[in-house]
Order: structure tokens, then sequence, then C-alpha cells
């Protein structure tokens, strides 16, 4: 990224690196990275390496491309002297030194002859300028104390002749003095990345130390084993450091810059998506498991960062949310690793291989079932076994379709696959040894201590057994397990008590962590579950005996606990049983197995350590050398897991009996049973009681039972493991006391992100071990390997040994026992009838099954790249000589134990692994041949690749040398030198000091993160520069003096001249009157008057556009392309795309009705209600779009979209929510009532404070100004209840007025075509129950010359006439509000009167100040649907005006209630609510108001919204205005300014108005930025995104009248005949035309709708507006408070004693729930006026 400085600011050399990375949305290029380990400080070289590298480095005899070595060597010259002495001192004291890079030959690499660039890359090698290295001294420059410069020298290739490897050469004059050679940097000149093996470095003089070649030249080797990108994607340098470990703290001067650098390229931004080519690594939580976009039923819940499901943290890829969970991540590609954790070719061959093996295993019995029934069971036993005895056709590849939801990316493997051959599953090891091992209770027994789950046995230590769960919930605590029946399957050879005492009594308890899913999951189909426990007795001989399960059905609400003991029996419906229950305990164990022992307490609990270890600890540090073998590969095969694995609909979802909730019961697992510090393998024997500490025993426990073998191997390997690592870490911290372990910042730093972000869920609790004594520190590192190696292969490398004949461990239990309660009689019929068939069906399916068994076939396979615990692969980590020579013992020890393994397999006397059909236990066996599925490896991981590019964002990076005194950086300027524009996402700056004011990381290095969020012009077109100030607020009186200019002159160009047209790449704000709603020069019927700047129509002020007059009328501004918004004002990609399809989309849908009826006449009525009905409920098919072009005068800009669009397609409407809910509800009085406090506009309905009603217009130009309804009309519809006196006195009476607003425009209306208008008065009687009765409705028309006012009052009757009139007169106000709603409560008061405020802001507030940061967010997108609106909305010829009742008077309408109604101070909710009588002032009532209405949803929901918003705004105001006197709020310039101009400009035609308030005491501030964030915010949302569910409907509100009332004086005797023939017809004829109705329905939808990029009021998305302590935490309240108002509206919706939002038909008031996924959802309140 291009980034200028001023020139006072340019920084010049210094001690300090400031690294800068822009991401902005662009094309994608990987990051610049850093690693290796450090060169001796002693000698010119590090001591050798014996290194096993996977490429050798060969000098061939054939010398290419040969550069003399005074052009090859770039050493820089010194700093003082002049450069030709330098030069010739340099040349007189230099050394030469060679330096051989090693090249892995890859498939992806550079070195692939198939791609394009490879003639390119031979073309630079041939001139000796690909490969560039520069060799980094460990010394400071003595006289400078500045790091020395590097020795540079492009490397030529010299070889490339090996099918694995090529090798480059360079040469070095390297100058006395220069010091021990600390690093190299590398750059990749060639396109493509290469995986660098090592580079070796050797000189003609050898140091003491150095090894030597045959020729006597000292040599070092610099092991890299990494990834190097091309320059043309990154900054072009990465650093690998010389063999040898230092601690921080020894680290040589020379390398400090380097090694923190490294860590911060590391540890990476925390911002955008992933690129498959990036190094970094970072956190997440499990928020990729679901995948709701493309199905409902795979939203799942987000594991880790929350209370309700804990769990460890993931390497974070940055992909965007789902359109519908904000909270869950995208689905896209490959899941990200950094790209050193990505497989080897070896092992992506291997597992690619392996894997289309296996799936095509499964595919075979898996079609052949599928064709008829996914759940179909084994026809028999003789059918499994066919799988292992007989050869079996592969089936056409397009039969495994079905496969593209578990494995999608294997699909086309296997279409490349075999073809027509036979495959068989190869036999497991315990079907070899014994083919009905698995019907026998001694191997159930047995496995549970040598087989594949030993992790899950346990001493029973009490008796009777007790549930921990509360038994009001899940029934009696105590086990149904009872001491006779175990001491009568013990033949009575002790009792329970002595055998608990002798400890001789385990179990397997499923019990607790299963019970509560177990409704859950009898919920999914073709599974079921049970909580269970399983019993054994512990023999004379070492072995178990398997005593009773017992199984248990928790109660319900509709069932009591079911539980049922069953035991071995000679009985034979008995021993069935018994085999029933053992399934549905292997089952449980399967689960467990996976879920538990193998997913969570290796990969997933391990990743936060790769994490943690990779971002704090350097690649010198000696303990990340230790670890860094153990964590090889884990990532990719975890994010290979996510994928198909652990994933919604995954194998484990689809295969195992926990399904969609397997994941939560890991979580569950995690919360009740992981603790670091039982990880250990002593401490988890002796937590689950199979061991005791005694320190006179082997390993200093002793064994409950002695013939444990996983225990007694396990130990050894521990032992092993933790002898080599206390003597490592002996080594490096020689102080036992832990003086250096504690001082280790990088190690602490290392610690404690493991335990607060990476294990984050568990960061408080006690057991976490400190690093503060070697002792600790190597049982800690222990733990971690351990975990990482034998753990893992315990409970890996032995499945398919065990589970791949499948009965003898099924993954799911599918059916119910037969004999649980109630009995179903049929299925307890049909078992004892064949019970053979009985216990198949229980097992998998032929799907499921198959499936698994090839999985496990995968998962236990070794890859011919593993690298083992303690082999000599990785044996020379470190060239330090007590390091080889213990890592030497640890290898021998392993060897050892290898053959004590071998000896205890063969010993009679140990039965649990020796005897007759017995499988040996080898799984402890540290070393293995691949393919044998016998021992551990040291990494895990298997993978296939797939590209994962990013095309969301691309990074740039910089450094910058800031001398010393710099001071904080305040700001960043951006120079664009593209052709085209950019849009800068932010810019973050790192440096290893920090500033006052900079955040730190762990290490102390200073952070800074500027947020842009902004389109940068090329400087083509701009002045060249744009200013980005750091992410610190600062009040104009406190801005740093170096910022003061910027800050002035960037508000100066925000303001711009006032001059000459504005381009859409401005970035100006200004004002102008609404002067462009007309357009006299296409149609003089067109021209419409200017609203505001004078006195006959007053209005706010939108943004000035610059664009000429027309030429018929000098007032009005020429249309001419799309209406001008400064730059960043303009919609996102994802906003413009929303908003373009649901636009294209809602026009279509205007465009079917409508079309049909404009091929006869625009005007035509629906010509039934059935004909209403079929757009929501028959598909109907699109016009050619030549029959759309009637649409051009009113969306001119969509009729191309339209032509481009389906086609011939057909489409429905979405039947709106109160359509759902009552078909009818539209014709209820009670809905109609019900409406005005819970619809979507409930800002119009007032109390009526005195009676009779009267008008404040002229009588002697209206007509009489008392209402014609009195109160005998009235108290005749209450019901004689009471008075009209004593209810208004009571505040019982309520009305809807649109009399004094309509009337003056009765006559002007009355004059257009096909329309009609009355002024109307409403009225309302609050019932007992809360809710409204309508009473009456007045239609009046003034009088005129020829006729004198009329006016009548319709009632509620049961005289057919009287209810048609009555249906027709609701119709009539249902018009008016659709008017008044849109014109006034929508438009004017939220996207009109909240533009005037962004103008403001954006001129006089400095993108520093705070005010301006708080409100930014709630600006958003509105001036541009504004300029949208004024396009195609509110403009001459629009929607609105062809459309809805006012017609070609609509906006001076709304000017006329501009002027009337509108006052700033009135916009506060409150202050509303007072001034419609709706609530009055109580100080003693919550919120300070008692409402009128007590169950009146908008208010009640809203003042919560209010409260919440306004806590958050005092609290923000508090923070930047501290003396709530308000002198600093007075003597803030930018912020008394921006008011000013509000009110003196934006709203400058009531500027006068003495209501404004005094920005003078931070109480006033907050109250006023308050008002502006409700108005856009809730306001809007509250008025706007219920428009489909409650207009959708058009018959419910209609938006325009066109007929007159049929009785209205003087009659029209026609229309009357006609009325009375057939008033159904009468009133659809006043309804809406299908054009109309239709197009007016589409913008609805259109307007009702969610954008995906929605940003929500309290999101998190928008929380981190300042990097202020106080001004975050004050949010997260905010935040935390919209969450629980969201509980207590769903809560209100369920309350029957609230009738106006809860009851039989009727929608749910949701308006002012504040969050929503996308989509018209009728919840949600977005930040700002965006749609």
């Amino acid at each position: 990224m291009p980034i200028s400085y001023p020139h006072h600011l340019k920084p010049s050399s210094s001690h300090h690196t400031v690294s800068v990375s822009a991401s902005c949305t662009a094309k994608s290029i990987p990051a610049l990275c850093f690693p290796r380990a450090a060169a001796s400080s002693s000698s010119p070289f590090s001591s050798p390496s014996s290194l096993l590298k996977l490429g050798r480095s060969r000098r061939g005899k054939n010398t290419i491309g040969c550069v003399p070595s005074s052009v090859r060597s770039e050493a820089e010259a010194s700093s003082s002297g002049s450069s030709g002495g330098a030069a010739a001192d340099l040349a007189m004291a230099s050394v030469r030194v060679t330096a051989v890079a090693t090249i892995k030959v890859t498939v992806g690499g550079f070195l692939n002859n198939l791609r394009p660039s490879r003639a390119i890359d031979d073309i630079k090698d041939l001139i000796g300028r690909s490969l560039y290295l520069e060799l980094v001294s460990s010394e400071l420059d003595a006289k400078t104390g500045q790091e020395k410069p590097t020795i540079r020298s492009y490397a030529h290739k010299v070889d490339d002749n090996d099918d694995e490897v090529v090798t480059y050469e360079a040469d070095f004059d390297v100058p006395a003095g220069f010091g021990a050679v600390g690093a190299v940097l590398v750059t990749n000149k060639h396109l493509d990345e290469m995986f660098l093996v090592d580079v070796k470095l050797s000189s003609s003089v050898a140091a003491d130390g150095d090894d030597e070649d045959d020729d006597g030249a000292a040599i070092t080797t610099i092991r890299c084993n990494s990834w190097v990108q091309p320059k043309s994607s990154d900054d072009g340098k990465r650093v690998f450091f010389a063999n040898k470990p230092y601690l921080p703290s020894q680290t040589p001067a020379g390398l400090l810059s380097y090694r923190k650098k490294d860590l911060e390229q590391k540890r990476g931004t925390g911002q955008g998506q992933r690129k498959s080519t990036d190094r970094i690594y970072d956190y997440d939580t499990y928020n990729d498991l679901g995948d709701p976009d493309s199905d409902a039923a795979k939203a799942r819940p987000v594991l880790g960062g929350n209370k309700q499901f804990p769990y460890p943290r993931r390497c974070r890829t940055g992909r965007p949310a789902t359109a519908k969970d904000p909270r869950t991540e995208k689905k896209g590609g490959e899941n990200y690793v950094p790209r050193d954790e990505a497989f080897s070719d070896e092992k992506t061959l291997q597992f690619s291989v392996t894997t289309v093996r296996s799936v095509l295993h499964a595919a075979v019995p898996a079609v052949q079932s599928t064709l008829i029934d996914r759940d179909q069971e084994f026809q028999s036993f003789f059918v499994i076994d066919k799988l292992f005895e007989d050869g079996l056709k592969l089936p056409e590849a397009d039969k495994l379709d079905f496969l593209r939801s578990i494995v999608p990316r294997l699909l086309q493997a296997l279409r490349d696959g075999p073809g027509d051959q036979v495959l068989l599953f190869d036999r497991p090891a315990n079907v070899q040894k014994d083919k009905f091992a698995w019907l026998r209770d001694e191997e159930f027994a047995r496995e549970t201590l040598a087989g594949v789950n030993p992790y899950a046995i346990e001493l029973v230590r009490e008796f009777p057994l007790k549930s921990k769960l509360d038994p009001a919930v899940y029934g009696p605590a105590e086990s149904a397990i009872t001491a006779d029946v175990l001491e009568r399957q013990m033949g009575h050879v002790m009792t329970v008590a002595e055998a608990v005492k002798q400890k001789r009594l385990f179990m397997l308890n499923y019990h607790d962590l299963f019970l509560p899913y177990v409704h859950k999951i009898r919920a999914l189909e073709h599974t079921t579950m049970y909580g269970s426990r399983t019993l054994f007795f512990l023999c004379a001989d070492g072995t178990l005996r398997l005593l009773a399960i017992e199984l248990t059905r928790p109660a319900s609400p509709s069932q009591p606990q079911w539980r049922r003991v069953f035991t071995p029996s000679t009985d034979t419906t008995e021993s069935w049983l018994w085999r029933m229950a053992k399934s549905h305990v292997r089952a449980h164990d399967s689960g467990h197995h996976e879920l538990v022992s193998h997913w969570l307490r290796t990969h997933c609990a391990v990743e936060p350590y790769i994490l943690a270890a990779n971002r704090q600890l350097s690649e010198m540090h000696p303990v990340f050398q230790l670890l860094r073998p153990h964590f090889r590969y884990t990532m990719k095969i975890n994010a290979l897991a996510r994928s198909a694995l652990i994933n919604a609909g995954g194998i484990i979802e689809t295969s195992f009996s926990p399904g969609k909730y397997a994941m939560e019961l890991s979580s569950a697992a995690y919360d009740k049973l992981w603790r670091f510090d039982m990880e250990a393998l002593p401490a988890d024997l002796v937590r689950r009681g199979m061991a005791e500490e005694d320190p006179e025993a082997e390993h200093g426990l002793k064994l409950a039972i002695e013939d444990y073998p996983f225990a007694n191997d396990g130990l050894l390997v521990w032992d092993a493991i933790k002898g080599w690592v206390k003597a490592y870490v002996a080594r490096f911290y020689p102080d036992g006391a832990g003086s250096s372990i504690a001082g280790d910042t990088e190690l602490q730093a290392f610690w404690n992100e493991v335990r607060a972000v990476g294990h984050g869920d568990k960061k408080d609790a006690p057991w976490w071990p400190a690093l503060d004594t070697a002792e600790n520190l190597a049982h800690a590192l222990t733990t971690i390997i351990w975990v990482a190696s034998a753990h893992h292969a315990a409970v890996n490398f032995g499945q398919y040994d065990f589970g791949g004949y499948f009965p003898n461990r099924p993954s799911i239990a599918r059916t119910k026992m037969p004999v649980e309660e109630p009995v179903d009689a049929d299925a307890m019929a049909a078992f004892l009838d064949n019970p053979d068939q009985a216990l198949r069906e229980c097992f998998p399916s032929q799907v499921q099954a198959t499936l698994v068994m090839a999985v496990l076939d995968l998962l236990s396979t070794h890859s011919p790249d593993e690298e083992y615990l303690g082999g000599m692969e990785t044996a020379p980590w470190s060239d330090d000589e007590a390091v080889r020579a213990a890592y030497g013992r640890f290898h021998a020890r392993l060897k050892e134990i290898e053959g004590i393994i071998d000896a205890r397999n063969k010993d009679r006397k140990l039965k649990n692994r020796c005897g007759a059909g017995i499988v040996p236990y080898q799984l402890m066996k540290p070393f293995s041949q691949p393919e044998t599925g016998q021992e551990k490896p040291t990494i895990r991981s298997y993978a296939h690749k797939v590209e994962d590019n990013d095309d969301e964002v691309v990074t740039y990076e910089a450094d910058f040398d800031v001398p010393a005194g710099f001071g904080a950086v305040g700001a960043v300027l951006v120079t664009n030198k593209h052709l085209d524009e950019m849009f800068l996402v932010d810019v973050k700056l790192s440096s290893s000091a920090a500033a006052d004011g900079d955040d730190e990381d762990d290490d102390g290095a200073a952070i800074t993160t500027i947020r842009c969020n902004s389109w940068v012009q090329p400087k083509s077109g701009d002045d060249g520069k744009r200013v980005f100030f750091a992410n610190k607020p600062y009040l104009p009186s406190q801005t740093p003096a170096g910022l003061l200019s910027y800050r002035k002159k960037d508000l100066e160009q925000k303001r711009g001249t006032g001059q000459g047209q504005r381009k859409s790449t401005d970035r100006i704000y200004d004002y102008d009157t609404y002067n462009d709603l007309g357009d006299p020069d296409s149609d003089a019927a067109k021209a419409r008057p200017v609203l505001g700047g004078n006195k006959q129509f007053p209005y706010p002020r939108r943004c000035r556009t610059g664009r000429p007059a027309t030429a018929k009328d000098p007032r009005t501004e020429k249309k001419g392309g799309e209406n001008y918004v400064p730059r960043d004002e303009a919609f996102s990609d994802e906003k413009t795309l929303q908003f373009s399809v649901t636009t294209v989309r809602s026009v279509l849908h205007a465009a079917v009705p409508a079309v049909q009826s404009t091929l006869i006449d625009r005007d035509q009525e629906f010509q039934s209600f059935f004909v209403i009905d079929k757009l929501f409920e028959d598909g109907l098919k699109l016009p050619e779009a030549d029959k759309l072009d009637f649409l051009r005068s009113i969306v001119p800009r969509l009729l191309q979209a339209l032509r481009d669009g389906p086609g011939d397609q057909v489409l429905l409407f979405d039947r709106p929510a109160n359509v759902q809910k009552d078909k009818f509800a539209w014709l209820r009085d009670e809905e109609f009532a019900r409406e005005t406090l819970a619809g979507v506009n409930p800002y119009a309905i007032e109390l009526v404070r005195e009676f009779p009603l009267k008008s404040k217009l002229d009588p002697a130009v209206y007509g009489p100004a008392e209402s014609a309804i009195t109160a005998d009309v009235l108290e005749r519809q209450m019901g004689h209840v009471m008075t009209v006196a004593e209810a208004v006195k009571q505040k019982r009476l309520f009305m809807l007025d649109y009399h004094d607003l309509f009337l003056p425009y009765v006559h002007k209306i009355r004059a257009l075509e096909h329309t009609t208008m009355y002024s109307s008065r409403t009225l309302f009687f609050l019932c007992a129950d809360g809710t409204l009765r309508l009473l009456a409705i007045e239609l009046t028309r003034p009088a005129s010359a020829s006729q004198p006012q009329w006016r009548r009052v319709f009632t509620p009757s049961t005289d057919t006439t009287e209810s048609w009139l009555w249906r027709m007169a609701k119709s009539h106000v249902r018009a008016h509000d659709s008017g008044h709603h849109e014109l006034v409560s929508h438009w004017l008061r939220t996207h009109c009167a909240v533009e005037p405020y962004i103008l403001a802001a954006n001129r006089q507030l400095s993108e520093m100040h705070p005010v301006f940061q708080l409100l930014r967010p709630h600006f958003r997108y509105t001036m541009k649907i504004n300029a949208l609106a004024r396009s195609a909305l509110i403009n001459a010829g629009g929607i609105i005006e062809t459309s809805f009742s006012p017609g070609k008077y609509a906006m001076e309408l709304s000017s006329a209630a501009y002027d009337k109604l509108w006052r700033f101070d009135m916009e506060a909710l409150p202050a509303d609510l007072v001034r419609r009588g709706m609530a009055e002032e109580d100080p003693e009532a919550e919120h300070g108001l008692k409402l009128a209405i007590e169950d009146y949803p908008f208010a009640n929901d809203g003042l919560l919204v209010w409260d919440a918003i306004k806590g958050w705004v005092k609290a923000y105001v508090a923070r930047f205005y501290p003396d709530g006197a308000g002198s600093s709020i007075a003597g803030d310039a930018e912020l008394q300014a921006f008011w000013n101009e509000v009110r003196g400009v934006g709203h400058g035609d009531k500027k006068d108005a003495p209501w404004w308030p005094a920005l003078d005491t931070a109480e006033n501030l907050a109250h006023a930025l308050t008002t502006i964030i409700w108005v856009a915010s809730a306001h809007h949302a509250a008025v706007n995104f219920g428009q489909y569910d409650f207009g959708g409907y058009f018959p419910n509100r209609p938006s325009i009248a066109r007929t007159k009332m049929p009785v209205e004086e003087p009659v029209d005797a026609d229309a009357m005949a006609a009325f009375l023939d057939n008033p159904d017809q009468a009133l659809r004829e006043c309804f809406p035309s299908q054009v109309q109705a239709t197009l007016v329905m589409a913008v609805l939808d259109l307007l009702s709708t969610h954008s995906p990029d929605e940003e929500y009021l309290g999101g998190m998305e928008t929380a981190p507006w300042s990097d202020d302590e106080a001004v975050r935490a004050a949010y997260g309240r905010f935040h935390a408070r919209l969450k629980e108002i969201e509980g207590i509206i769903d809560a209100r919706n369920k309350d029957r004693k609230l009738k106006n939002r809860c009851g039989a038909g009727i929608v749910p008031y949701q308006l002012m729930k504040p969050f929503s996924q996308p989509g018209a959802t009728g919840m949600g309140i977005p930040n700002s006026t965006s749609i």
C-alpha cells in the first residue's frame, strides 16, 4: 500500500520499525512473514546439523548463469566515510561465503512445469535474478548501535536434475567484523511460491565448533522447511534464523527486531479473511459447524465464547457470516490453515488415495441400499460378512451423488477412480482373530482396557450409584442397579460393599453426560438414546466380568422416567435383550470415544496450544522447537474435520447416535470433564480411580487393575517423554527455582494465551498450573506432548481394528429396546418373532455402517511421511550437544519400550492382551510402518487439497524506520496510485516500542489500528492524499498539535466550495432544497414546486448535486444520471447486490398482474378476491420484457435488469405474516384497532382530550369546525357503559385524526383522475381488557364554490348495506393512514429529517470527534436510499404519486406536515407519546412515563429501546465531557458548529423556532444525540420493517381509495345502484388497481427486507468505534441490554394477558427486537435508516 507522509513527518532510519498492513476489498495478495531459529554469537556460523532433509543439496558440475562475485555480493557500504574507500577496505578484508539453497519440488509450487509462469521463471533463473538472499549479522554496529547492513546476493540455479529438489547457489563477500550470521533473509522473485528446505552456508575459514566439508570448509545449515511466497504477492522477505535456540533475554542484539517482527507477522491483525497462502495464526470460536444458508435444518449453535456451550478455540478463517445467522461463519472453499500447517505432497497423495479407496468401499453397499431406502438395515449377517469375504462391483459414479452432502470434494475423485473393479473391505484385526468375538461379554469388557477407548472405564467408589443431575427434571437419582443384582452376577463370591472396598467394581458411566440429551436426540429420525451405566467385576485372573447394564429414559411432560437393568441370562428372550442392551452401550461408547476421548481431548484441545505457540513463542525459542514436531498437520486435519466430519450433516451427525447434537454433547463434556491438569496420563488414571499414587511403585502409581494394557504401556511412554522434556528444560533453564522461567516473557505470554484465549472459557479455573519452576514447566510440556502423540495414538490407530466390523462397535443404535414402557406391542411381537432382525435394525443402516467403516479405515492409516515420537527424522531440533544427547537417550528408551510391549503381548499371564483370539495391544508401540494401523505418530492430520483464494480482501505491507522521538502516530496519509479507486478497510501499525496512548500486545509491542472503511480515489482524479486518523477520538481542544492542520483541512475538503456539479467520486457534503422532484422538461404535467427555502413549502434540506436548471423552470434542477451522494455514502457491494436483486424480484412480482391489466386498462380493478389470492397461492408466468415498458417512468433503471431477468418463469408473492396468521383479519374491526398500537404506523393514534371534536381550520373556507360525531353515536357504540364525558375524563377515548392535515387537499386531489379524497376522524374506545373498540368514522368533503360541506359518520352495523358502507369507510381511512404513514411517519420523520444531521456532522465534526464516531453508524446508507427515493419513489410520476391517494400533491402534503407537526424536541419517543396524550410524565413509573394504554406494544417495547440508547449515550458523553455542567460542551467549537448548522441550514426553515434545545449541558447533549439515534434506528424500524407484513395483502392497507362513498351527496344514482347490486365489486373498485396494488406490494416487499450486510443497533459489528476501554465497556453493556430486551419482547408476545400482541391469529409485535437475520423478518433495528 503506497503511504505518503507529510514532509515534516517523514520517518528516517532509527532503532524502531513500524509494520503497516492495509486490508482492502480487492484481489487477495499474501502477507509478509518471517520464521526459524538463531545463530551463535561466538563464531561466524552455527554448529553442524544432521537434519534428515526431505530433499538433498547438490552442487552440479555445470554452472548456469554464473556471475562475478563483485556483482553477486551487494554488501552495503558503511554509513561513515567515502563509498569508494569503504568498498576497497571491504574487498581487502572480506571472507568469501557460499550459500546453497535447497528447494523442494512440489505439486503446487514454483517448480511445477505445467504453470504458465514457468517460462518467466526460467528466464529469471537464466540471468540469475530469481532468488535473492541476505545474510543478517547477530551483532549491532559498534559505532551506531544499529543493525548492521545485510550482505546481499542473487542465487543462481546450479542443479535441477533431481526429481525432488533443485539447488541454488550464491556467493557473498563478508567483511571482517560482520559477526556471526544469525539469520538469512530470502526473497522469492519467481511468480509462484516455493518450498525452501534449507540454506547451507560454507566458507574457507573454519571457526571453532564449525563442521567442515571434505575440503575443510566451515559449514552451517539453516533449516527452513517452509513455504516462501513470491515477492509479487508479498513484500518479498522471509527471515530464517540459524539453528541455535535463544530465550528472549538471550537473543543477540542484531536479531531482536527480526524475532519480534516475525511473531507480529504470525499473529496477524485479527481482521480480514485469510488466504491459503497466509501464515497467520489467530483464534475463533467453533462458529462454522452449521450451514443455515444451504438448509435451515443445518443451523448449529456456536461452540466457545459463551456459557451455554464452552469450548476450545480453533484457527480463525475470517470468512463472512451466513445470511441467515450472523453468528455463524459462511461456508466457502477449504477451511484456512496457515500455509506451513498444510499437508506435504506425500500426505496429500496418501490422504486422497486412501480416502477414495475408503469411500469406494463404502459406496458399494451404500449405493445398493440407497436405490431402495437410505435407512435400510443389512438384510442378514451374511450380507455384513460379504463386505469382507466377496468382491463387489463398484457402481457407476453418478450413483454416488448422495455422498455429495457428506464428502463433496471427493466426488470428482470418485468419478476419476478405478471404474469397473471389484473391491473388498480388509478384514479388521479382531475379525481375523475371532469372527464372533463381538458376541462375547469377555471381549466387551477387555476392550475397555485394551481397545480403542481405554479412557472411559472408572472405579466404582461408592454404592449405590447416584446421579448428580436434578431429580426433579430427570427422575430419581439413585441407580436401579441393586446389590442383589450385582452379587448374583458375581456368583456371590463377595458382597458389593466388599467389592467396592477391595476396588473390584468398575463401570462405564454414560448416564449424566447423555441423559440431558435423550429427548432431544429421540426427536430426530432414525435414532434413539438412553443414559447408561455398565458394571464390571475384577476377577482373580485380572480380567473383567460384565455384570449389568442399566438403560434410562428420563422423565418428560408426557412420560415418567423409565429405566431397566439388563444382565446376562440363559433365557433366550433375556439373552437377546442383553445383546441389544450391549449394542446400545457400544453405541454410547463409540459416540463418547469419537466426540470426547478422540476429537475433544486430542484434536480440539491441542489446537489452542499450536495457535498460542506460533503467536507468542519465537521460532528461536527452545520451547517452540521442542513442541513444533508435535503440532505437525493437526490444524489441517482439524480444518478438514470441520468440513466433513463434525459439521452439520457431516459423518458424525449422520452416522452416530447423538446426530445433530453431537457437538453440543462434546461441549458439555468439555464443560464438565476437561481439565488441563487431568490430561496428564498419571492424573487421568488417578482421577478415574484406575490408579493411586504410590512413591514405591513403578511410575509412582499403583494400578487398580494390574493388567491394564493401555495404562501399563502408556506409563512407559509417559515416563520416557517426561525424562526427555526434563533434560531439555534443564538445559535451557538451568536454575530449577524458576527465575528464568518466570522472567521468560514469551513463555509466560504463551501460557497466558493458552489459558485466557485458547481455552478462554475455562480461564478462571483454579487448576491451571503456573509455569514458575522447571518441574512445573516440564510437566506441562510433557502433558501437551503426551496428548498430541500417545493419547491420540491410543484412541485413533486402532479404530478400524476394533470398529471396522461394525457389530463390535456400532456407531449408532437406531431403535428402542422392545421392552421400553409403554411397550409397543407390534415391536415386541416382531422382536420375539425375529430378534436377529431386531438387532440388525438397531445397528447402523447400510449407508451409515459402510461410510463409518470407510472413514475408520482412513483414520487408522499412517502416511508414508509420518514422523514418529522419538524418531530420528526429527531428532536434531537443536545443534546443542546436550540436547542431542538427551534426545538420543529418549530415542533409545522408546526402542526399549517396543521390546517390552512385544514381550508383554506374549505373556500368557496377562490375559487382557494375550490369549486365544485376542488382538495383541500394540497401540503404544512408538514406531510403525505405513498402513499397519498399530502405533502413534507425533503429528496427526489428513487432508485433500482445494483452492482457497480469498476473493474479498488484498493486503499491502510497508516498513518504516521511525526515528526516536517521533511520537505517537496520529494519522496515515494514503495515496492511491492505481488507475481505479480502492476501498481501504484499515491500516494496522505495529512497532517494537510503545508510544503513549498506543495499545500493546502481550510482548509490549505497540499496535495502532486506523480504521478507514472509505474509498480512496486514484491520484489522477484527486489531489493524491487522503488522511486517516488513528482510532483515538479527540475533542477539538484536545487535538494533538501535529494533527490540527490535518483535522481542519479534512473538514474543509468535505465541505467543498458550494460550486460546480458533483461527480460520483466526490466526497463533498453540501445543502440544497428539494428542487429536483419535478421534471418539466420531459412533461409539463411533471412540474413540481420546490420544497424548502420558502414559506409556502418549508422542508428540510437534502444533499446538493449541483446539476444545472431545467430549461422550462430555472428553479428546478435538471434530471441526469443517478442522484449524487458522497462516495462513502454509497451502498456496499453486498447492499447493492441485495437491493438490485430484491428490487428486480419485487418489480417482477408486480409486473405479472400489472401487465395483464395494462393490456386492457391500467386502472383495472381486481376481478375478484380470488384473483387477489392468486397473487399468493398460484404461480403466474412472467410476461416478456417489452410488455413492461409502462414501468419506465417509474423505475427506469430497472427496466434493463428486468429485460435481463429470469425470463419465462413463474413467480409468487410471499404470503404476508398477517395473512399467514388469519386470512380474514383485514375484515375485523378489532384488527383495524389493534394495528394502531402494534402495526406499521403506531405514531398516529392520539388521546381525545376534549369533546366535541373541533377543527382548527378556517370554517369560512372549509365549513363548520365541529365534528359530526356526537356523544349519542359514541355512547351507543360503547354500549352505554359510560358517557363520552366520563370516557374523556378517564382517558379511554382515542382517535386517528386525518382531518385538518388532509382537508385542504381534498378538492385538489379530487381533480386528479382515478382517485378521491376525504378528510377523516376515527374514534376508538379503550375496553377493560386493554384492547380498542372501533366506534365511528367521520368522512368529510369540504365546501367548494359549487357544493356545501358534506360529511357523514359511519359506524359498525348489523344491517347489510350499512355494514358494506362501514367496510368502504374503513378502506378510506386505511388509505389515509397509508398515505400519512408513508409521507409523514416514515419518509418525513426519518429519511428526510435525518439527512441534515448527516450533512452537518460530516461538514462540522472531524472524524476524530467522539460525537462523529458515535453518530456515524447511524447514518449508514441513509443518503443513498434518500437519493434513490428522489429518483423513483417521491419524484413526479414516481411510485408514491401513481399509487397513493394524494397523487401529485403527496410531497406538498408532506411539506404541510413538516410545517404544522415536526419539532425536534418532539421526535424523542417519550415526548412524542406525551404530545399525543398516549402517556403522561410520572417519575414513579417505569421509564418515567405512565401510558394511557398499558398494552401499547410499540410504546412498551420502544421505551425499553429508548432507555437503552439513552443509557449508552449518557455513558459515552460522560466519558468525553466529564464536566456535566457543560463548559467543555459549550466550548466545543465543532459540536456547536454542527448544531448551529443543523438548525440554521439543514432545518433552516424552522431555525427561529423556540423549541430547539441548546447543547449546553451533558444532559441536553445526551438527549439530543439519543433523539437522533432513536429516529435513525428504532423509529425507522418501527415504521418500515413491518410494511410487507401488514400491507403486503393490500386489502388490509390499501394505498389509495379510488372511488367516492356511494352515499356521498349529491348521490350518484347509478353508482348507488351498482353498489347495492354488487358491493363486493364496489369495494374492489375502491381498492388500488392491479397495477397500483402489485407495484406497491412489490415495493413494500423490498423496503421490508434486511440486507445481508445490515448493521444492527448495539451489534458487535460496529462495537469498537473507539479503543477506549470505558467506551467499549459501556457499549458492551448496551449490547447486553438489547439482548435482554429481545427476551423481554419474546416473553411479552407469549403473555396471553397482553391481547394487543398475543392471541389467535395475531401477528406478534417484534418490530422493536433489535437483531434479525437478513430478509423480510418483521424484526430487527438497523443502526440507520438504510432502506
